[in-house]
């Protein structure tokens, strides 16, 4: 599904910025970029 496909990207893609830029600085924005995720659309996969 696509939605599993996207939900996979961004726990991926958080748990690199995350090890990146650590929890406090890291935004929601940021992982939505690096995932290829819609920011709008963000809560519908979390």
């Amino acid at each position: 599904m696509a939605s599993d496909d996207a939900r996979s990207r961004i726990l991926e893609a958080a748990g690199k910025v995350f090890a990146e830029r650590g929890f406090k600085d890291t935004t929601v924005r940021e992982i939505c970029r690096k995932a290829g995720v819609n920011l709008v659309g963000v809560n519908y996969y979390s």
